[in-house]
């Protein structure tokens, strides 16, 4: 049975508001196995590639991956233009390895005033998303002063008050964990 070439399959998925970094995904298989990959990239400042190994499972001859490359790292500024390739190579020891080069991809840093445009549209996307959440505390806060006067008006709490609290005791866990996602997002930005 001849050795054929590893295969490679992949998709780009990139950071859209803020270039933070690039994702990659998608599968590499070798009838045989694959003893590297890479990721293999230069900037349009750059004349040669550089490398950087991908992790993958050595002993799975087909196997799906992701891998997410940090554009901060790359040191790119405005208006840069990185290129990149994958590199899967298998592991014939018999005939000498072959390897498999994708396609070449390009990704473009934004310039000054795109990056500050999508900036704005990010800072107000999470404006919007505080102003909700703002609604919906109050609501919370309104729904449990119900709750409250509610049960100072009864002498004993019933089942329908007990799952009452607990909707409730819920709905503040929602909104907390909101809350932090939106302080996760501000410090992004």
């Amino acid at each position: 049975i001849p050795d054929r070439y590893p295969q490679i399959n992949f998709e780009q998925i990139g950071d859209s508001s803020l270039y933070n970094y690039i994702g990659i995904g998608g599968t590499i298989a070798d009838d045989y196995g694959i003893s590297n990959f890479r990721f293999a990239y230069r900037s349009n400042q750059e004349n040669n590639f550089r490398f950087t190994a991908i992790p993958f499972n050595k002993s799975s001859l087909s196997q799906t991956f992701f891998y997410q490359v940090d554009l901060n790292e790359l040191g790119l500024d405005k208006n840069d233009q990185l290129e990149y390739y994958l590199i899967v190579t298998d592991n014939d020891g018999v005939n000498g390895r072959k390897s498999t080069k994708s396609s070449l991809f390009t990704f473009n840093m934004p310039s000054s005033q795109e990056y500050a445009h999508d900036v704005e549209k990010e800072v107000n996307k999470t404006q919007d998303r505080f102003e909700e959440l703002v609604q919906k505390s109050k609501d919370f806060k309104r729904e449990l002063n119900t709750l409250e006067n509610d049960l100072k008006k009864k002498k004993e709490t019933d089942f329908q008050d007990k799952k009452d609290l607990e909707r409730l005791l819920s709905k503040k866990e929602e909104l907390n964990k909101e809350l932090q996602a939106l302080k996760d997002q501000l410090q992004q930005l």
